[in-house]
């Protein structure tokens, strides 16, 4: 197994005022950081500078709530919603979309894999 150094980034964590706490975080292609709070408002950092909140961010379609969020290979941006569906942006700024409205397992979270499939750890805790 591979050995890791993990580093302290200077205020890494630490959002806009009476925001909730850095709970999610992910690479977009161009090497921004892409965070997300525990109210789940998403936010972008480059070159580690200081945390930008994305405007309209944190709802998905019918008032839910995003729980997760990360990056895909074509620059699309995934959510998790509060509801166990998955969202799609085509931009950082584009409106959220249902992925599928027939999807039949709710999600926790997702990752897109190297092959461009996507990888759910389901709330019945079991990866699809």
């Amino acid at each position: 197994m591979a050995s890791y150094t993990w580093r302290l980034i200077a205020n890494g964590g630490s959002l806009s005022p009476n925001t909730g706490a850095l709970v999610s975080a992910s690479i977009m292609l161009n090497g921004t950081v892409l965070g997300m709070d525990s109210q789940g408002n998403v936010y972008t950092r480059n070159n580690l500078a200081s945390w930008l909140e994305v405007p309209n961010s944190g709802d998905l379609p019918n008032n839910v709530q995003v729980t997760n969020v990360t990056t895909v290979q074509d620059g699309s941006v995934l959510a998790v919603g509060s509801d166990g569906m998955l969202n799609y942006r085509d931009t950082l700024y584009g409106p959220w979309q249902r992925v599928d409205k027939s999807q039949k397992v709710q999600l926790l979270d997702v990752v897109q894999l190297q092959n461009k499939s996507l990888l759910g750890v389901g709330t019945d805790h079991t990866l699809y």
